[in-house]
């Protein structure tokens, strides 16, 4: 008898305990930063973080997902799919029900298997290969980020715009890059201009002296170059060749920062000038939101994807409450209708509300409209055009809707 209560008790003790462990889990609701904080993405990994913490402060400040606290464990992707799929791994053991993230593309498009087999929801403010708008995710995946497909006709259109009819591009062989080089090539040809050379280059590459070069032998009167970093190596060859800023037209996705100068020129802040390049708008370092970032993060020195990652986050909490469930499962299918609805609101709690009072929605934050598609990622969108000066800072020059 004495054996039965004992086994008793234990059965009763786990149990209560387990009743224990789900209503702890109920009192909160993590998100789990997938973010690119080294790697070939790490310049923007420092903004990305403190928008999800802002998010999550924000969040808690009006109460939290459904009356639970919102929690964020932030951590690496690396830019590296490998390093990306072991971290999700360890942050759905640690409660994650939404992942923010990647900061990368081809780790995205590599984890979709594992993010619906492990039943969590992902949203990521940097992603924007074209692939994802059909990759098939279950539909636990949605971008705030706008797809390549949307950029390359704004890329494709300034150096028509300035006169250009034979245009070089030049573009690292990735989802991202790709993505935007195909639709600049798209653009431009249906537009009447010559395509004068299309070369994609191995992203583990380091030295472009033929591509170059066979650049330099099509004589465009400009260049398009997509890629990240090395793209440093690729303006030194193309002055080298003749083919400066002062010469030809340069184009070039966002991530020329004030100081890329130093990658093509360390003794030449001015090497740049005239370089055009296509971005989302970035929150200005004066602008509210970009020193409620710096309040989170004082050493943020890139904006871009930021203001995407943080809409990530509250259309996630958003959709929770639109569902009524903070379950990945249920709530998905509930994050677009947030940001489509017809009634207008910027704030979390304010959002919130108006869905408690039985309103339908459209999320407004610091990226603007979103108006989502069935796809779960934006109709709408604002892409800056900026154009370095003589000291090497890339300034905001117009603003196109797409």
């Amino acid at each position: 008898m004495r054996r039965i209560a004992i086994g008793r008790a234990i059965a009763l003790a786990a149990c209560f305990s387990g009743v224990a462990l789900a209503a702890q889990a109920e009192d909160k609701f993590v998100f789990g930063g997938l973010l690119p904080l080294t790697g070939a993405a790490s310049l923007f990994g420092p903004g990305m973080s403190a928008a999800v913490e802002l998010a999550v402060k924000d969040i808690n400040a009006a109460g939290g997902v459904r009356g639970a606290k919102a929690e964020a464990i932030l951590a690496d992707d690396a830019c590296d799919a490998n390093i990306a799929a072991r971290t999700l791994d360890r942050l759905v053991t640690q409660g994650a029900k939404a992942i923010m993230g990647t900061g990368c593309s081809n780790v995205t498009l590599a984890l979709l298997d594992k993010i619906q087999s492990s039943k969590v929801s992902m949203c990521s403010g940097a992603n924007t290969a074209p692939q994802l708008t059909t990759a098939p995710s279950g539909g636990y995946f949605a971008r705030t980020s706008i797809s390549q497909l949307m950029q390359g006709p704004v890329m494709a259109q300034l150096p028509l715009q300035d006169g250009h009819t034979n245009v070089a591009i030049l573009s690292r062989g990735d989802p991202f890059s790709e993505g935007l080089a195909g639709s600049t090539r798209a653009t431009l040809e249906s537009r009447g201009a010559k395509v004068a050379k299309y070369i994609v280059y191995d992203p583990a590459q380091t030295a472009f002296e033929a591509e170059v070069a066979a650049v330099a032998a099509a004589k465009p009167d400009a260049v398009v170059v997509v890629g990240r970093d090395e793209r440093g190596s690729i303006f030194r060859l193309l002055i080298e060749r003749g083919l400066g800023p002062a010469k030809v037209g340069w184009y070039t996705p966002g991530g020329i920062t004030a100081d890329f100068y130093k990658l093509v020129d360390p003794s030449n802040p001015g090497v740049l000038k005239g370089l055009k390049q296509t971005a989302p708008p970035k929150a200005s370092t004066t602008s509210a939101f970009a020193q409620r970032l710096l309040a989170q993060n004082g050493g943020i020195k890139e904006f871009l994807f930021a203001a995407e990652q943080y809409d990530c986050a509250i259309i996630t909490a958003l959709g929770a409450e639109a569902a009524k469930s903070s379950d990945p499962a249920v709530y998905k299918d509930a994050i677009a209708g947030v940001t489509r609805g017809e009634t207008q609101c910027k704030a979390y709690g304010e959002c919130r509300d108006l869905l408690k009072s039985g309103k339908s929605i459209a999320y407004v934050g610091p990226t603007g409209p979103i108006y989502m598609s069935d796809a779960r990622e934006p109709t709408r969108a604002s892409i800056q055009v900026f154009e370095v000066d003589g000291t090497g800072v890339p300034q905001p020059t117009r603003l196109i809707q797409v």
